[in-house]
């Protein structure tokens, strides 16, 4: 028993004599490791960010019966503008103008915000290879063989590193591009529809329900066929401007230019094109977690700034001093636009849309009911 005990405590001391040789040989190792190269993509910190917006054209769209102003007609005659000798010709417009967008995706402008790297060279302050070195400040960043370990290659840094220091460059580059362009897809989801006193009740219950999310899109999007409404989807990265357009280009003489000829006279009517249905543009960004009020609901929100209209036309007949000459309509435009904060995953009524103005519909508003997701990438 005696020889035991005597033996345990003999090797217990060898294990305690062995440790600090061991966390040294550790210290020695991490000095010693091999430095690797390694390429990393900042495309996004170097390259502005792109905005999709919609453009709403020219042509301003008001409530009342209107008719377009008519454009440019050709001169005819001799010597005219794109006229020959005699006959003379009239000019319908080779682009007409439109609403903005076109087809079932809106077309659409963009515009752009500087890149992060832009910025930091605008306001005299460090590069981001910079930002690198002083985040990882306790790591040496000088060589012995006099050759650098970081270099920009413009959308791209090539480093020369330990596999440690890679990890930690890596993590940080991760949060900072995080940080300054958002690292998240979202969908959003939208419907139009048009309600009356009793619809309201309805839908003030159906989304602040319990059912599931999957329910409620359904019972909405029923509702919204049943009342002749609209209902958009929209993949967009967050902070980033996009937009989605449906509806109809609908032809529409604006009014006519006399056309002469051998012997004969007729008008010739001009024709434009009028962007008819529904536009959606929408941001989004993400709501850090400590600016969100801890209040036992989820924390998962993202502010939505939002621009959406839907342009409808009412036929009123043609007018019978220009019959056949003027195409006149009842137009009606719902605007809505603002900024909202929405829950992830739950449905929220957004806006009531301004009163329609058509004497058919018996809907007194049009509200407008989001739905914004995240897609795992």
């Amino acid at each position: 028993m005696v020889r035991l005990l005597g033996l345990l405590l003999l090797m217990s001391g060898m294990l305690a004599s062995s440790a600090p040789c061991s966390a040294q040989e550790a210290a020695v190792a991490d000095a010693i490791q091999p430095l690797v190269v390694k390429f990393y993509d900042i495309t996004p910190l170097v390259t502005p960010r792109q905005h999709h917006r919609f453009n709403v054209g020219s042509v301003q769209v008001t409530g009342g019966d209107m008719g377009l102003a008519g454009g440019q007609g050709g001169v005819g005659g001799g010597g005219g503008q794109m006229g020959g000798g005699g006959g003379g010709f009239f000019n319908v417009p080779a682009e007409p103008v439109q609403m903005g967008g076109g087809g079932f995706v809106g077309g659409g402008y963009d515009d752009h915000e500087p890149s992060l790297k832009s910025s930091l060279e605008d306001l005299g302050g460090p590069s981001i290879v910079d930002l690198i070195q002083y985040a990882l400040a306790d790591e040496s960043w000088e060589s012995e063989d006099g050759l650098s370990l970081i270099d920009d290659l413009g959308h791209s840094l090539m480093i020369r590193q330990t596999e440690k220091v890679h990890a930690e460059i890596a993590k940080f580059l991760k949060e900072l591009t995080s940080s300054v362009v958002g690292n998240q897809t979202y969908r959003l989801e939208a419907w139009w529809i048009p309600v009356d006193m009793a619809d309201r009740g309805n839908i003030e219950q159906m989304i602040a329900g319990e059912s599931e999310v999957e329910d409620v899109r359904q019972q909405l999007t029923t509702l919204q066929e049943a009342k002749s409404g609209h209902h958009g989807t929209l993949i967009c990265r967050e902070r980033l401007t996009n937009h989605v357009a449906s509806g109809n280009h609908v032809p529409v003489i604006s009014g006519s230019v006399p056309v002469v000829g051998e012997g004969v006279t007729g008008d010739q009517p001009i024709v434009r094109t009028l962007f008819l249905g529904l536009m959606l543009e929408a941001t989004v960004q993400a709501v850090p977690e400590y600016s969100v009020a801890k209040d036992g609901k989820s924390t998962d929100q993202a502010d939505v700034t939002f621009r959406t209209f839907v342009t409808s036309r009412d036929d009123k007949g043609q007018d019978a001093a220009n019959a056949g000459k003027i195409d006149r309509y009842s137009l009606a435009k719902e605007a809505a636009e603002g900024t909202c904060r929405l829950r992830v995953g739950r449905p929220t009524l957004v806006s009531s849309l301004s009163e329609r103005t058509s004497e058919k519909s018996s809907s007194s508003e049009l509200q407008l009911i989001m739905l914004l997701t995240g897609i795992d990438e």
